[in-house]
């Protein structure tokens, strides 16, 4: 194609319907009987956005024209470029690379003549273009498309683009006065709403008038309301249509956790059928939505005075979809509501807020706001909840103690073990002499044998009696025989039990006599042991029974073993020159070789107390002992 004629301004001929009075005429039956301007009303009436309009109109405009090409143009301002989007078919950019800068000269030209401009090109086809008249959007926007000129005139043309662009700026003009009484509207309500929080008594009810009328004026299902400066720090304050609300519980952490989404960012997160925010975002509002069974919400972000961050609104509603007049509905009333709450919360802030804002705000006195917060951190952590433990002293004693005796009186043979040595069960420790034992066992065999045959040869003879005096000696021959061979068998003195030898150094009484019953070791268990802690008497107060106990040995230290009291004697001892309570605790010895004998500290575990207290309450009780009788 190349250029054929000069571009011609053309306007409307007197006879043909004015676009602007088609447009206008609503309720004309007149009108709806060109299909034409039907489907034009039709597309104003159903158009939900400026592109949803454009693209209806470029469908109204391709069907009743030979259009090859429909670009709707953009631009900030007289000085900046235009911005084109295709409207039409594929054909949109092989016909804008041939038609090139004319698309441009066209829209430059209607702009300046305020009408349709139109610039023939080869003989068949010619650019038209209009510009839509000024509203009150800052953006200039205009239509241009490529036509064929074949079998159709060039009036009817830019007829249809003439009434597109009037189309076209009707919809804004009427979106404009729509948006002008929405916002007079909004700013009514939100002034209504400040009133009612200006009547508020506390910090929640003003948030609980918030979150209550927002609901009612955005005609939405539910309203959270979430004070905090960062998303770590959020804090539910109100639900809508709720009172009293569990913050600990599952729902409130849910519903916290999407709130809270939008307190650090800018823009508001939306999540319905169409938009989802950052898959981070996304998972909480869903889980939100999902527990409450809401189809969609919206969350935003509320600044103070000083654009800071100071909490997020929560908007959800059963719609699928929100328009995105609802979301700028929500952010407005965020933006307008956001600060006058912070004043409201200000003017009822606590006593310890507000000591902390005041020493906060001294001007110039670094020095002095450095002392305050070392005082208020040092306040902070006397106050920290910590166990009291009490110090005491231990000694490792054996859980039961087993006494070893000499089985029948003899002289001692060999000692096999020394106190501390480790021992098992059935080990021999130590042997008796059996000499004098067999001595006597030999001679009594042989007195045995001898009435033996006394008595037999008795009774050869027939004498009976003999025979029985033989016969009774016999029987007490026989025993002590067994008496002898006994004692015999216990030569061998062995260990009751796996365990440790407490006392019984008997290497130098090996020859010994030793009497029946006379103890010569003492054995303990190696497997349990017992710790006895000696409690202070100012302390004992503070103990009971089954406080935890941690002990550290002398000879372990760095092992610390635990336990339990068991029991507390009921009467106080001197030990050290201390009046101390003693106390058992039961020790399990598995792994560590704890002997009898070790000593260590202990540590009592008792009830939660703030740091303060258990560091002074000693010397406290000292002055008022001293001081209050």
């Amino acid at each position: 194609m190349t250029e054929h004629s000069q571009t011609s301004i053309n306007h409307l001929s007197p006879g043909e319907a004015s676009p602007a009075d088609s447009v206008d005429s609503t309720r004309d039956d007149s009108v709806f009987r060109n299909p034409i301007l039907g489907n034009v009303r039709e597309a104003l009436d159903t158009s939900e956005s400026i592109n949803d309009l454009v693209r209806k109109m470029a469908v109204v405009v391709c069907q009743n024209t030979q259009c090859l090409a429909l670009w709707f143009a953009q631009r900030d301002s007289s000085d900046a470029p235009w911005q084109l989007h295709a409207v039409s078919d594929e054909n949109s950019s092989a016909v804008s690379d041939i038609a090139g800068e004319r698309l441009i000269d066209v829209l430059n030209t209607a702009k300046r003549a305020s009408t349709v401009c139109s610039l023939a090109m080869e003989p068949n086809h010619s650019i038209v273009g209009a510009s839509v008249e000024p509203t009150a959007m800052e953006q200039q926007m205009a239509l241009v498309g490529v036509f064929s000129s074949q079998t159709q005139s060039g009036l009817r043309q830019q007829w249809m683009v003439s009434i597109a662009v009037q189309a076209i700026g009707q919809w804004v003009q009427k979106r404009g006065l729509v948006q002008a009484a929405s916002s007079q509207k909004l700013l009514a309500d939100s002034l209504n709403l400040v009133a009612s929080m200006n009547q508020s008594s506390s910090r929640q009810e003003a948030a609980n008038n918030l979150v209550n009328q927002l609901r009612k004026l955005l005609a939405v299902s539910q309203v959270v309301w979430c004070e905090g400066k960062a998303i770590d720090k959020a804090k539910l304050v109100a639900v809508s249509e709720v009172e009293k609300f569990d913050p600990w519980s599952e729902s409130s952490r849910i519903t916290t956790a999407a709130a809270a989404r939008a307190i650090a960012g800018d823009e508001p997160l939306v999540l319905d059928e169409h938009r989802r925010p950052e898959p981070t975002d996304a998972l909480a509002m869903e889980a939100y939505c999902k527990a409450n069974r809401f189809s969609s919400c919206v969350c935003v972000g509320v600044r103070d005075r000083d654009g800071r961050a100071c909490g997020s609104l929560l908007v959800a509603s059963d719609k699928a979809t929100l328009s995105e007049h609802q979301v700028s509905q929500i952010q407005q009333f965020a933006s307008l509501n956001g600060l006058h709450l912070h004043v409201v919360q200000r003017a009822n802030l606590s006593m310890s807020e507000f000591v902390g804002e005041r020493v906060s705000a001294v001007p110039g006195k670094k020095w002095f706001r450095a002392a305050m917060l070392v005082a208020a951190a040092t306040v902070g952590l006397l106050l920290i909840p910590m166990p009291y433990r009490v110090g005491c002293e231990c000694e490792i004693q054996p859980s039961i103690r087993r006494f070893v005796a000499a089985p029948y009186q003899g002289a001692l043979e060999e000692a096999f073990v020394s106190p501390g040595e480790a021992v098992v069960k059935d080990q021999v420790i130590a042997m008796m002499d059996g000499r004098q034992l067999r001595h006597e066992l030999t001679g009594l065999q042989a007195e045995y044998n001898a009435a033996r045959k006394r008595g037999d040869s008795a009774l050869a003879q027939g004498e009976v009696a003999q025979s029985q005096i033989a016969r009774s000696e016999m029987r007490g021959l026989d025993s002590r025989i067994q008496s002898l061979a006994d004692q015999l068998g216990r030569l061998e003195i062995r260990s009751p039990y796996d365990g440790i030898i407490i006392s019984g150094d008997l290497k130098k009484a090996e020859g010994a006599p030793m009497e029946m019953g006379q103890t010569l070791f003492e054995v303990a268990p190696a497997n349990a042991m017992l710790a006895e802690i000696s409690i202070p008497e100012s302390e004992i107060q503070y103990v009971d029974d089954d406080n935890k106990v941690d002990i550290k040995l002398n000879a372990f230290p760095f092992q610390t073993f635990s336990g339990q009291i068991r029991a507390i004697h009921p009467v106080a001892e001197i030990i050290n020159d201390e009046s101390v309570f003693v106390a058992e605790v039961d020790l399990s010895n598995t792994g560590i070789a704890i002997r009898p004998g070790m000593k260590g500290s202990a540590k009592v575990s008792t009830f939660w107390r703030p740091l303060g207290w258990n560091l002074f309450h000693n010397a406290w009780e000292t002055v008022r002992c001293w001081t209050v009788w």
